[in-house]
């Protein structure tokens, strides 16, 4: 029980039966949490990635700088590539994958029909990858520190990772609040590079496409490497 001063008079008291429960300050839960141990077995988590996500990515290759995009909604996708002098939007739905292309002032629109599956996922993964660490590469994950980001609290975690061909680093900063990975960094081909995931509802393709020509597959992949082509030589004027 407690006692505690009833405001109806300057004298009168009321006695409260039951239990008092402290409730303690978040700050001093989370200096008492074990992080390394809390975060051992992290990355073999199922929700760590929402399902439907947008990965965005900025990397610099040989001067040319590159903006990377890649979403997945679905049975919908998105990838995009982004130059300083040429880009590319992909977008691929059951039936149909749509290409946006802009390179030297100029833009077009081309649409190829679905045939396979097998065929959408080998245009679209020319595009680029998520970068996704995949667990069953991890060897070991480690909590490394705690930071705050624009008011936001990131546990950030190194993994080593090994795919049996290479092996490298990689820095989940988890969301303390959420638990999920709101970013990584990682090095890649001798660069380095950071990633954004963030959680996605829809992939809209865009009302312009509807007067996209008619192409096939090739004609998409074609205009992936054009655009690269396009940005490489830019650079190495």
């Amino acid at each position: 029980g407690m006692m505690m001063e009833y405001p109806g008079g300057e004298d009168d008291l009321i006695e409260l039966e039951g239990e008092v429960t402290v409730i303690e300050d978040d700050a001093d839960t989370d200096a008492d949490t074990d992080w390394a141990a809390a975060y051992e077995d992290y990355f073999t988590r199922k929700d760590i990635i929402p399902e439907n996500m947008k990965v965005t990515m900025s990397m610099d290759m040989e001067g040319i700088t590159m903006d990377i995009v890649v979403a997945t909604v679905g049975d919908s996708s998105y990838m995009g590539y982004a130059f300083d002098s040429a880009s590319l939007d992909l977008y691929a739905t059951k039936e149909t994958v749509y290409a946006h292309m802009v390179m030297a002032g100029e833009e077009s629109w081309i649409y190829a029909p679905v045939t396979s599956a097998e065929e959408v996922d080998s245009v679209m993964s020319m595009a680029g990858e998520t970068t996704i660490v995949d667990a069953e590469n991890v060897s070991s994950c480690t909590y490394v520190e705690t930071v705050v980001e624009e008011g936001v609290t990131y546990d950030v975690l190194l993994l080593e990772v090994d795919d049996g061909s290479a092996t490298g680093n990689a820095y989940y900063y988890v969301n303390r609040e959420t638990q999920k990975v709101d970013k990584f960094t990682m090095e890649q081909d001798g660069q380095f590079v950071e990633c954004f995931v963030e959680e996605m509802n829809s992939i809209e393709v865009p009302a312009e496409a509807a007067n996209a020509t008619e192409g096939t597959m090739e004609d998409i992949a074609g205009a992936l490497f054009a655009v690269l082509l396009s940005a490489m030589s830019v650079g190495m004027e």
